[in-house]
């Protein structure tokens, strides 16, 4: 690492170190060898003695405090760089040092203060290399505590300072793409243009620049300050929301968007505030239901193991024992499925299985012997809800006289009560067919939307069921929101259950189309893109707005579009017109233009989970791919992902040996199928098959298999891998 006397300050003074800090020149060179080969304690000590010749040395304290945070020293760390950001407050190196090490100390939002007045005394000068690396890290660490909007807005502060920051990029798309991230959350348009000839359109704009520089406490205040003559202006109230959640204040962007939900304001521009609201408050009573374990002594555990294995209310698990071990003791001897009833054989015909036929799951039973310092017992882990008496009394009939005193009891984690009140509980005949088990499911799910949910109290209606709420203007806003959450959430899987429906039963407003022909479809809120007209999306607006929503991984859109551009042949017009301009031009064919009709159909497929339409879909793209000369290698494994979550083996087995005779050769191809048998369990790491019985079920879990779509998980420190070795940035050395 080489420095001379023409380097800057390693203290963020602004200057060379030949006009600020010569005479110590020889040190920071033997210094950054020290750190160069991870001596950091030696450094340290060598740091010491030179901050006791040379106090308050701003390019000493830096490397410092430098040190201490890559051996995570934070404590030393803040205790360093406190005297130099009093002695020196408008030093933006000491203060975004300060920032990261308070963000680890005390959460990501301690940052958020020294990290804005960085940036405050950065108008119109460089910005220190520290400074930028700051704002990625605080961004990680609002990732890591869950705070994915203040995440977001760090992330992309970062991306507009050096928009060719790979890692940062990856991070964006990332969050894009997450299924952890709320669907509207994933908006790519943080800021809504102004109405024509609006008053305060110079004001907004204003503001606007100061927000785009990550002077966010600044632009606050000033959009703040533009609501005072124009309180009903909606972008304005929008754009104070998003910089109250960029700067990590939750409880702030709560408040402003329940403000301008209760202005005068267009019904869905109410609805979508309040909807935000809700995604990020956390300061209403949870609406829970316990999960808990009730431990019942035993006299004979032999006893106790034949009486459940008798009656077929109780299914044995087949998973191993240790699984359901929550302490360091010995393993329980077996656990057990509790049903309200025994279950439907396992050839019981798929047509004849019905909502009312089938057993419900009731609990885990599990049953573990004697211990040295405890009788035998049984656990039953349950819920607090409804039907625990019922699950109690059904487990003492059958134990009977083996148990041994009252139980005690333990509360584990709770569930949202609205959650299990959609939640299908029902048990399943093993070869029941995926598409009944859909069709059966969905049953359900329309039931309980229409039957049981309008009538059940809810927290997010501050108690009221959603029947109550409709009859109250006040609270039908709220409800609307949530109604959309609801339908956004559901509709991210499959578009199952019409919404239209319930609404009509409570009496609410159905969302209109929005006609692409009247409005900047670019400007359109991200969680609305599912309500355009598709049919009247002209090529230009289309081809956009297919990579949005692809972008953003938003489903329900997609489902409506994709079908619409691929009957107009869109993709392949656009590849031509692009490949002909490029021709004529000597240019290479624009990124855009290089999707083609078989992959927007692999497209489609992914947003149909397993049903019988995806691969319907998948059929399509082999036939586009084969128009093309394009292998469909990538469309056999999309398929075997497929398969697999049906539980369909034989096809599984044939499109496997398939590939492997059709597209062994082609890269990659072999590894891919690998990776599926090991990561399925059906062979070992080393090749060699594993022994025992392997059955598919339909929904069986296929997490650990390799998806053939985008990584959906939200991006955090702890989850990128880096491979190499790292060597530890200083203070003035790049």
């Amino acid at each position: 690492m080489s420095i001379d006397s023409y380097t800057p300050c390693p203290g963020g003074t602004g200057k060379k170190i030949k006009f600020c800090c010569s005479d110590l020149t020889g040190e920071f060179q033997k210094l950054f060898r020290m750190v160069e080969g991870e001596q950091y304690q030696a450094a340290l000590g060598q740091l010491d003695g030179l901050i006791a010749r040379y106090p308050q040395r701003a390019c000493l304290e830096a490397i410092k405090a430098t040190v201490h945070v890559a051996i995570n020293q934070y404590e030393q760390a803040e205790a360093t760089l406190r005297p130099l950001v009093e002695r020196m407050p408008e030093n933006a190196q000491a203060l975004a040092q300060w920032a990261v090490t308070l963000a680890h100390l005390q959460g990501p939002q301690a940052a958020v203060e020294p990290l804005q007045r960085a940036l405050e005394n950065c108008v119109d000068k460089n910005m220190p290399f520290e400074l930028a690396e700051a704002i990625v890290q605080v961004g990680d660490l609002f990732a890591a505590h869950g705070d994915v909007l203040a995440a977001f807005g760090h992330w992309s502060l970062r991306s507009r300072i050096e928009p060719r920051d790979e890692k940062v990029a990856e991070r964006l798309i990332r969050w894009q793409r997450s299924e952890e991230v709320p669907l509207p959350l994933r908006d790519d348009v943080a800021f809504r243009p102004p109405p024509d000839g609006a008053e305060w359109t110079e004001a907004y704009n204003e503001a606007l620049r100061t927000a785009t520089r990550g002077l966010w406490r600044k632009a606050c205040d000033q959009f703040a300050a533009i609501t005072s003559s124009a309180p009903n202006a909606v972008p304005v109230w929008q754009a104070l929301a998003t910089l109250r959640g960029w700067l990590g204040d939750t409880t702030g962007y709560v408040a402003v968007l329940r403000r301008l939900a209760t202005l005068d304001v267009p019904q869905e521009d109410a609805v979508d505030a309040e909807l935000f609201a809700q995604l990020l408050d956390t300061t209403r009573e949870a609406d829970d239901v316990d999960q808990l374990t009730l431990t019942f002594e035993i006299r004979d555990v032999d006893i106790v193991l034949e009486r459940i294995s008798a009656d077929k209310r109780f299914l044995l698990d087949k998973n191993d024992p240790r699984y359901f071990s929550r302490d360091d003791g010995p393993p329980p001897r077996s656990a057990y499925e509790l049903l309200d009833r025994p279950e439907l054989p396992a050839d019981t015909p798929s047509a004849d299985v019905t909502a009312d036929n089938l057993p419900s799951m009731l609990g885990l039973v599990v049953l573990f012997g004697r211990e040295t310092d405890r009788p035998p017992r049984v656990e039953l882990r349950t819920l607090r809800d409804a039907s625990l008496d019922d699950t109690v009394a059904l487990l003492r009939g059958v134990l009977g006289d083996q148990i041994d005193g009252e139980p005690s009891e333990t509360s584990q984690s709770a569930v949202p009560r609205e959650l299990l009140l959609l939640e299908d509980r029902r048990w399943y005949p093993k070869n029941i067919s995926y598409d009944r088990r859909s069709e059966l499911q969905n049953e359900l799910r329309r039931h309980a939307y229409l039957e049981k949910w309008p009538d059940a109290p809810l927290g997010v209606l501050d108690g009221k069921s959603p029947r109550e709420a409709a009859a109250d203007p006040a609270g039908r806003i709220r409800l609307a929101a949530h109604l959309r959450d609801l339908e956004l959430t559901e509709h991210s899987q499959s578009d199952a259950f019409d919404f239209a429906p319930l609404r009509e039963l409570l009496g609410l407003p159905q969302p209109e189309l929005i006609d692409p022909s009247t409005c900047d479809v670019r400007s359109i809120p991200f969680a609305r893109l599912d309500r355009i007209d598709v049919e009247k999306v002209d090529d230009r607006q289309a081809y956009s707005l297919f990579f949005r929503l692809w972008a953003g991984n938003h489903h329900a859109a997609l489902r409506r579009l994709i079908p619409v551009l691929i009957e107009r042949g869109t993709f392949e017009a656009a590849r031509r017109d692009a490949s002909d301009a490029a021709a004529s031009e000597g240019e290479p064919t624009k990124p855009m233009a290089q999707v083609a009709t078989w992959q927007a159909c692999v497209v489609m497929a992914h947003t149909l989970g397993a049903s019988t339409a995806a691969l319907d879909w998948l059929e399509k793209a082999r036939a586009a791919a084969d128009e093309v000369g394009v292998s469909n290698a990538q469309i056999d494994l999309d398929e075997i992902q497929l398969r697999l979550r049906r539980g369909e083996a034989a096809e599984f087995t044939r499109l496997i040996e398939h590939l492997l005779s059709a597209h062994g050769n082609e890269r990659g191809v072999r590894e891919a199928v690998f990776s599926i048998l090991t990561e399925t369990g059906l062979i070992r790491p080393d090749g060699q098959p594993v022994q025992g019985d392997f059955a598919m079920q339909p929904d069986m879990d296929t997490s650990a298999a390799p998806d053939a779509g985008e990584s959906s998980a939200i991006w955090t420190p702890e989850s990128e891998q880096t491979g190499g070795s790292k060597s530890l940035w200083l203070p003035g050395s790049d």
